[in-house]
């Protein structure tokens, strides 16, 4: 699995393009995800998905994670290895920011828990590797590629798993409830009590200062993100108590 999204950060992150390659049968589940607000021109500059793609081609996160699960389902089901969702990087990033897109747009994600999550980053740090990112292993192994794909990188790291097959072999992974304990102590609010408060407020800039308490370090709400999440939830507050009901 792959994901693009706008922001690294846990209360900011909205996906906009998303792959997975099935292991076994090769087949793809692949969509862009249409967002309600422009796209960052350094992702714009990174990934190539341009406003008029996620606008024309997207699809709400609703309907994809649907189909996500579906997908998963369908295969798993034509499967005999155990479920498993292996993603580059995936414990700090897209298996968490993937729960988070669930949570702001108010989607089921519990059909996840029956798989396992591993992160092919961590074992190929384990393997020796000092350079274990996705652009060092396509030198390293001479895999030819165009980067900042969802799907291209999740047939990359499908093709660095066949050259690996300890990754799917490795009897170390985590739990849904993995994802969400470490999802947990990096959010020192929930999303839904953001968008909560949000809906109580009269400006993101009260917003912002009821924010500040939760202000930590090593969190996701820092010094300097506070007032981008306050403005960002308050001016999203509508939307989502549209989604909830």
């Amino acid at each position: 699995m792959d994901v693009e999204y706008t922001n690294g950060n846990y209360y900011l992150a909205d996906i906009i393009e998303i792959a997975l390659v099935a292991e076994e049968s090769g087949h793809v589940f692949h969509s862009f995800v249409k967002i309600h607000y422009s796209v960052p021109r350094r992702v714009q500059e990174l990934t190539n998905i341009t406003n008029n793609i996620v606008r024309t081609i997207g699809l709400p996160f609703s309907v994809v994670m649907n189909g996500f699960i579906d997908f998963l389902c369908r295969e798993q089901a034509q499967s005999i290895t155990k479920p498993m969702i292996v993603a580059h990087g995936g414990y700090l990033h897209d298996f968490p920011i993937l729960l988070v897109n669930c949570m702001k747009n108010n989607v089921d994600y519990t059909p996840l828990a029956k798989y396992t999550f591993i992160d092919s980053m961590q074992l190929m740090q384990d393997e020796g590797c000092s350079k274990p990112g996705l652009d060092a292993l396509c030198q390293r192994l001479h895999i030819d590629s165009a980067r900042h794909s969802a799907h291209e990188d999740a047939e990359v790291l499908k093709t660095v798993c066949n050259m690996y097959p300890s990754i799917l072999d490795h009897p170390y992974g985590y739990t849904l409830q993995d994802i969400l304990h470490y999802l947990n102590t990096k959010q020192p609010i929930s999303i839904q009590n953001v968008y909560r408060l949000a809906t109580d407020c009269l400006s993101y800039q009260e917003l912002e200062d009821v924010l500040y308490k939760y202000v930590s370090k090593k969190t996701a709400i820092s010094t300097k993100q506070v007032g981008k999440i306050a403005y960002s939830y308050f001016k999203d507050r509508f939307r989502f108590i549209c989604k909830c009901t």
